[in-house]
């Protein structure tokens, strides 16, 4: 991992602790690149719901970024 990148390990509610995956936000230049690898079953999802979850996440990114600098010391 480099000081431009975070993972962040999720978990989906009923699935199980081998049931998720992980989402990882690399600094680029004058880009921010999203990569997501889920292990679940997506038949379920709706568009509505996964761009909902996406969106929310957009909203809370820059506070998150801003929480693991802190416990970077960067």
């Amino acid at each position: 991992m480099s000081p431009n990148s975070v993972a962040y390990v999720i978990n989906v509610a009923g699935y199980g602790p081998d049931k998720g995956g992980k989402i990882k936000i690399q600094l680029e230049k004058g880009k921010v690149v999203m990569d997501i690898e889920f292990n679940i079953p997506l038949g379920f999802l709706n568009t509505r719901l996964i761009r909902s979850r996406i969106n929310d996440f957009k909203n809370k990114a820059s506070e998150l970024i801003r929480l693991e600098r802190i416990k970077r010391k960067i």
